[in-house]
């Protein structure tokens, strides 16, 4: 069995147990290590929980954990791991690029069958600089940079061990380590040599931020400059644009670890040429100073560590994680009952360390086996969701109150008609954003400054209506604001894949509430309100249509990304059919009734978007 805890717990967590520059590991021979998730009571009963890191630690307070503890597994075994990314002929890989934060869509390395992992140092290319697909496996295990025939290059880093294999290799996973010493005899020997040939300050290749124009391949000329030496490199020329730099002094050269330099932590490249023009070109380094190589773990920017655990006695084969994830705790050596080898029981010195799950280490788990904690983000995204959403219309209906008194639809809300006031309006509002902010401290604190930060835009889009016609875009921007909070509070980042489904919400918030405002368009004009449905009301399918089909796409693109199985995308035709035909097709201007019917319908739009993606992922 294994347990996945990403980079939040390990650099929190995991630096208290285990030292990488002295050795000291998990499991070794002098030591055996336990984990235990989940305590729904305080440390110290007293409340010194609150504000000490690292308790007393007495036969009592051990005894309280003991007995309140969810689960405990022995750890077997560790290793930081990295998203598995097998090589398959045919395939298109990108080379190792310093720009890169995390893990990048196109892969930099790969894992053979042989269980060897590389680095691509240089991807083969045609004489234009277009990148061209790998047809031939590395196989090498040396410290050598040879050539392939389809001119790729790749810089072999380790091989996966039987042992670490057997632990650590998921289809989603694969381990990586640093090596701090091995004999010629041991799995991991050729890796020890690697990390010990790494170069500091060579250049890796080159990325050209701009091509310019006006450059020939004959008449250019590169020149490296910088703190380093030895570095040399050569351009490749599509229609007077420089397309690509690489490392070489051409491109007959077959062994380029002579050409990478050394030494270099400041370097630029000067671009010679009679007639070329604005090409710019970056050096690329190693993520780590000592060299590619020198420690795979910074190379492959490791995020996440994985324990190999194991049930020991009767402690149970399942995590039981049905409460707040008040505590992890790390149990060295305890002791054990001896009759029955299954219960912890001994003095204070068995418990070595502990920590509380604070907002921002919490969703630090993967959700995969843990489905009670998954429904639980679910119950306070609802939560929040409904808390924010009931705040944000008391907020609009005060702002709009005057001109709600003047629309036939809106004359009796309770705010214009004075049935309630509006200082017990603003009281109602202020609870429930006070509850909403209870709900999201629950998250980490990414996303709550991202939280916070679109509170400025619930509070000016009631305005917007004075002042454009476009309101019903910042509704789009102000409602769908939850998809990134959503992403931010499991990943603890943004990234392009909910960016793209956010865009998509806004084009259909876009279209569902310009339906919605045919509702009062008389009235609107009349009282100089704005809308999109005053912009469009010539013309109102051609615009619903184009913000559905824009909505339709990034939502299809959104389940690409995230290699969603066909049944995605079976609900993405459900989707694209209801908004074409209930909505579009059936839409009359003239029928406020109709209006209204279609804006509702947007409830089974929704429901059917969310069961298209909960099916997206199921084997």
């Amino acid at each position: 069995m294994a347990a996945i805890i990403t980079d939040n717990i390990k650099r929190t967590f995991l630096s208290q147990i285990f030292d990488e520059a002295t050795g000291t590991k998990i499991g070794d021979s002098n030591n055996n290590y336990y984990i235990a998730i989940g305590r729904s009571q305080q440390w110290d009963p007293v409340g010194n929980d609150d504000t000490v890191t690292t308790p007393t630690v007495t036969t009592r307070t051990e005894k309280l954990f003991r007995y309140n503890v969810q689960s405990v597994k022995a750890i077997e075994a560790f290793s930081h791991v990295v998203p598995t990314k097998d090589w398959t002929s045919n395939t298109q890989y990108a080379a190792y690029n310093d720009n890169s934060v995390g893990h990048p869509t196109t892969s930099y390395y790969i894992r053979t069958n042989e269980n060897n992992v590389y680095v691509c140092i240089r991807t083969g290319k045609d004489s234009s600089g277009n990148v061209q697909v790998s047809t031939v496996k590395p196989t090498h295990t040396t410290t050598s940079l040879p050539k392939e025939t389809d001119g790729y290059i790749w810089k072999y880093m380790y091989t996966i061990s039987t042992a670490d294999t057997n632990f650590f290799v998921t289809s989603n996973y694969m381990p990586v380590k640093y090596i701090d010493s091995a004999a010629s005899t041991d799995a991991y020997y050729a890796q020890y040599v690697v990390q010990n040939a790494s170069t500091p300050g060579q250049i890796l290749g080159y990325r050209v931020v701009a091509g310019g124009s006006g450059y020939d391949s004959a008449t250019t000329t590169l020149t490296v400059t910088g703190d380093g030496s030895g570095a040399k490199c050569y351009p490749i020329v599509g229609a007077g644009v420089l397309t690509a730099v690489e490392v070489g002094e051409s491109s007959g050269t077959t062994d380029i670890s002579s050409f990478m330099g050394s030494g270099y932590k400041e370097a630029s490249v000067r671009i010679t040429s009679p007639g070329g023009t604005n090409a710019t070109v970056v050096p690329i380094f190693a993520h780590d100073s000592n060299g590619l190589g020198a420690n795979p773990i910074n190379d492959l920017r490791a995020t996440a560590m994985m324990f190999h655990i194991k049930p020991e006695g009767n402690v149970g084969a399942k995590w039981i994680l049905n409460n707040d994830y008040r505590q992890i705790a790390l149990w060295k050596n305890p002791l054990v009952d001896s009759a029955s080898k299954a219960k912890f029981v001994g003095n204070a010195g068995t418990c070595l360390k502990r920590m509380r799950t604070t907002a921002s280490i919490d969703p630090a788990y993967d959700f995969s086996n843990e489905k009670i904690t998954y429904l639980i983000f679910l119950a306070l995204f609802l939560a929040g969701a409904i808390l924010m959403r009931s705040a944000g219309c008391i907020i609009n209906d005060i702002a709009d109150r005057k001109f709600d008194k003047k629309v036939f639809r809106t004359k009796d809300r309770p705010i214009a008609s004075g049935k309630i006031s509006i200082k017990l309006a603003l009281l109602y509002s202020g609870i429930l954003c006070l509850l909403a902010f209870l709900v999201l401290i629950n998250f980490n604190f990414f996303t709550i400054a991202i939280a916070l930060a679109s509170m400025p835009l619930a509070f000016t889009y009631p305005l917007m209506k004075r002042f454009t016609y476009w309101p019903q875009l910042f509704l789009g921007i102000t409602f769908n604001y939850g998809l990134l909070l959503g992403w931010t509070s499991i990943n603890e980042e943004i990234s392009l894949i909910p960016i793209i489904f956010y865009l998509g919400a806004i084009f259909w918030t876009l279209g569902y509430d310009t339906i919605y405002g045919f509702q009062d368009i008389e009235d609107d004009e009349i009282i100089g309100v704005k809308s999109t449905s005053i912009k469009f009301k010539q013309n109102p399918k051609i615009f619903l249509s184009i913000c559905y089909l824009i909505f339709t796409l990034l939502f299809v693109v959104t389940g690409i990304k995230l290699n969603f199985n066909y049944y995605f995308f079976l609900g993405a035709m459900a989707v694209l059919f209801h908004l074409l035909v209930i909505q579009i097709i059936s839409f009359d201007k003239e029928d406020k009734e109709k209006c209204l019917k279609i804006f509702k319908s947007n409830n089974i739009l929704g429901l059917i978007i969310l069961i298209s993606i909960l099916i997206g992922k199921l084997n």
